[in-house]
C-alpha cells in the first residue's frame, strides 16, 4: 500500500472527489470535515503526509499545522487553499510559524496534486 494521508477538507464534493481519486490511485486516506476533529485525530493516530484546508469554518489549516508540528516535525504538509492571488498565498506562507512544505490552489488539477503526493511521500 501507499502512503497514508490525512485529508481535511469541509467542502464535501471537493472532498468526495479528491479521495476517491486518492484512494484509486492506491493510497489510505483519513479524512475529516472540520479542524477540531482534525486535531482530535492527529493526537492519536500517524501519517506519511497531511493535506489541510486553509479556510476551514472552525479551525483553520495553518493552526492545524502547527498541531502537526508539535508531535511530528518531518511529516510533509500540503495546503489547500481557495484563494485566487498567488500574492495572498505567498504572503500567508511567509507569515507562518511553521515551515512550509507545499501551497497548492482548491482548484489544481488533480494530476498535479498526485505528482506533489507521490513526490512528497517517497522523501
Amino acid at each position: 500500500m501507499k502512503a497514508h494521508l490525512f485529508y481535511v477538507e469541509d467542502d464535501e464534493s471537493l472532498s468526495f472527489v479528491t479521495r476517491d481519486n486518492l484512494e484509486l490511485e492506491g493510497y489510505q486516506v483519513t479524512y475529516c470535515e472540520n479542524g477540531q476533529k482534525a486535531i482530535d485525530i492527529i493526537k492519536t493516530k500517524k501519517f506519511d503526509l497531511c493535506i489541510l484546508d486553509v479556510m476551514l469554518p472552525d479551525v483553520d489549516g495553518f493552526t492545524i499545522a502547527e498541531e502537526i508540528r508539535k508531535r511530528n516535525k518531518q511529516v510533509p504538509i500540503l495546503f489547500l487553499t481557495a484563494k485566487s492571488h498567488c500574492s495572498d498565498q505567498n504572503v500567508a506562507c511567509l507569515t507562518l510559524p511553521i515551515p512550509l512544505d507545499f501551497g497548492i490552489l482548491s482548484s489544481a488539477d488533480f494530476e498535479i496534486l498526485s505528482e506533489i503526493i507521490i513526490f512528497k511521500s517517497s522523501i
